[in-house]
């Protein structure tokens, strides 16, 4: 019985202080300009090719406080994180593509055209992404910052306080996301 106990004692860091999906492991807490964040749910996102799922990447949901209310997501205050593994090589087009398409049918405040700019400064810091890489959205009341890790490793801002909350509001609104499962993960409203 004391090995058992010895030996879960040695590992309950490790379980306790991460989230884990599809091999990839996220911290439970993060920090962005001081403010810890805690791992509020993780998401597979996965696009479909002639019916076919393909694993794109992991997504973590930091948020300063854990909640399953989108719109009280987005209207919290303080940093809010979004941080992407990704799974498989993608190139900056498709990442481009991706966030135009759904940006532009998803916008929570205003009319989406309004965001073309910015869009297209978000999408000056796409990068080509390998498997095993990380992008890092980090959303504040008055920005938009990119970080993406590997080998073409980039990172920028937006500013734009619209801009950010429904750059936001693609991944976790009811209106229209990314994936209703893949929101309700983020959201901590699905198992995983």
């Amino acid at each position: 019985m004391t090995r058992i106990l010895v030996f879960m004692w040695a590992f309950l860091p490790t379980i306790a202080g991460a989230g884990e999906l599809n091999g990839v492991k996220m911290s439970d807490s993060d920090s962005v300009a001081g403010v810890n964040l805690v791992l509020n749910g993780m998401a597979l996102r996965k696009v479909y090719k002639f019916g076919i799922p393909i694993k794109v990447y992991v997504g973590g949901l930091y948020l300063p406080q854990k909640s399953a209310d989108s719109a009280e997501i987005v209207k919290m205050s303080g940093p809010k994180q979004i941080v992407m593994e990704f799974l498989r090589s993608v190139d900056r087009e498709s990442l481009v593509n991706a966030w135009q398409k759904g940006l532009m049918g998803n916008c929570i405040e205003q009319d989406c055209q309004v965001y073309k700019t910015q869009l297209s400064e978000f999408n000056r810091l796409m990068v080509n992404v390998r498997k095993g890489n990380k992008m890092t959205v980090t959303f504040l009341e008055d920005q938009v910052s990119v970080v993406t890790t590997g080998p073409n490793a980039k990172a920028g801002k937006v500013m734009s306080s619209g801009f950010s909350k429904n750059l936001l509001g693609l991944f976790i609104n009811d209106k229209q996301p990314i994936s209703k499962e893949f929101r309700q993960q983020l959201l901590g409203m699905a198992s995983n």
